[in-house]
């Protein structure tokens, strides 16, 4: 009895496609073995270098060197935190230069976090109040809403106000205050 053999048919492409893989896996090894022997010659040339420079100098110098890498590591440190630095040393030189002659401010109140400034005052009248409104409304890169929260006329005819102005975030930022000239880099 014959068992009939089936004949698989033979597909031409898989035999490239399997020494393909192998050759490809073999590049990837050889180069991944080149890489580790240039890695590792690299590093016994840098080892031979800071042997070479261990050699220079005197031991007051390197301890200063040493010194100099903490320095500069501290001042990389603080340069992270004065880029994030927000002051409100800006605030009050924008309150100096935008206040009229004829009005006075009492109480200063600055939250930083909301960006809001509550400040109270009088004027010799509305008009005058009216004006002082006007003149924040006009500054429109640092303020972005005023809202008057009160106001009273005394018996003198003096007229005591609060307001609230909503401040732009950049009028906070440190290096915005620099380059405007609010603040000395120095300080």
């Amino acid at each position: 009895m014959d068992i009939p053999q089936v004949k698989i048919p033979e597909r031409k492409w898989v035999t490239p496609v399997f020494y393909g893989a192998w050759v490809l896996l073999a590049a990837a090894i050889f180069c991944w073995g080149i890489f580790t022997v240039k890695a590792q010659v690299q590093v016994r040339h840098n080892n031979q270098l800071d042997l070479l420079l261990a050699g220079y100098g005197t031991s007051q110098q390197k301890a200063d060197e040493q010194k100099l890498i903490a320095y500069k590591q501290e001042i990389d440190a603080f340069s992270a935190l004065i880029d994030g630095h927000k002051i409100s040393l800006p605030v009050f030189d924008f309150i100096e230069k935008n206040t009229l002659s004829n009005v006075w401010f009492s109480s200063v109140a600055l939250s930083e976090i909301k960006g809001e400034l509550y400040i109270s005052g009088q004027a010799n009248s509305l008009a005058t109040v009216s004006q002082q409104i006007n003149q924040f409304e006009q500054q429109t890169q640092s303020v972005s809403a005023i809202s008057l929260l009160n106001s009273q006329t005394t018996q003198q005819g003096v007229v005591k106000f609060s307001l609230q102005l909503s401040l732009n975030p950049a009028i906070f930022d440190y290096s915005s205050a620099v380059a405007a000239g609010s603040v000395h880099a120095s300080q």
